[in-house]
């Protein structure tokens, strides 16, 4: 019983960190689902390749999540990179392991900063990492800004 209590203690922790903004980046299924069991409010955007969506965040939102499908097949790791309509880079996280069954990265973002980009569009780039830097899907977003 009292692994179940520090395991549930290290959860709430999590969910906690995830609330003030310190978690970013590639995420497992398992983990979202257990911050959104916490209560931490997720807005969750999925994406195919050469897909444009609408997003924004919301003001009760603490996370925001991309689902990017691609075919990650023969990949070990990815490098994301999101982009304005000029090309400068407004986020990236570089070689997130892939997990090879999934067909999809799960790219978490504090919902504070999301709201901090204005008004626009933006790409999303998914490629190999090295050695061999392969674009395997690119997709964008219609962000609004709420303010």
């Amino acid at each position: 019983s009292a692994r179940l209590a520090a395991m549930s203690a290290l959860g709430a922790g999590l969910s906690a960190l995830v609330r003030r903004g310190h978690v970013t980046g590639v995420v497992s299924r398992a983990l979202l689902n257990r911050i959104q069991r916490d209560g931490v409010q997720v807005r969750l955007y999925s994406l195919s390749p050469g897909e444009r969506v609408p997003c924004a965040a919301y003001p009760d939102d603490d996370l925001m999540v991309l689902a990017l499908r691609a075919d990650l097949s023969g990949s070990e790791s990815v490098t994301i990179s999101l982009t304005d309509v000029d090309d400068a880079v407004v986020g990236k996280s570089a070689d997130a392991p892939v997990g090879r069954d999934d067909g999809e990265i799960l790219w978490a973002v504090p919902a504070d900063a999301v709201r901090q980009i204005p008004s626009s569009r933006l790409r999303v780039k998914l490629s190999s990492s090295a050695p061999d830097t392969t674009v395997l899907a690119e997709y964008e977003l219609e962000h609004t800004s709420l303010g």
